[in-house]
């Protein structure tokens, strides 16, 4: 969690707050969510699945690359606000 400014809105912070929790959330899955042979495993009882796991993930991908951009974005914004 992020420390209180005081020129901040508390729902700013409590928004923020959220964000973070869910992105560590993301995170801890999608670093304890694969195994080794899964994706075999996968492709060999249902193409179709994997394929659509697949495409998820390529979903996934993008709207993190999005959000992303987005905060980078944000950031520098602010930065140069406040140089």
């Amino acid at each position: 969690m992020i420390d209180r400014d005081p020129n901040q809105p508390n729902e700013d912070v409590q928004t923020l707050n959220r964000m973070e929790r869910r992105i560590e959330s993301v995170v801890s899955m999608i670093s304890s969510g694969w195994k080794d042979g899964e994706c075999i495993v996968a492709t060999k009882v249902s193409p179709d699945r994997a394929r659509l796991m697949a495409d998820e993930i390529k979903a996934m991908r993008a709207a993190l690359l999005h959000m992303e951009n987005d905060l980078r974005g944000a950031a520098a914004q602010v930065e140069a606000v406040l140089a």
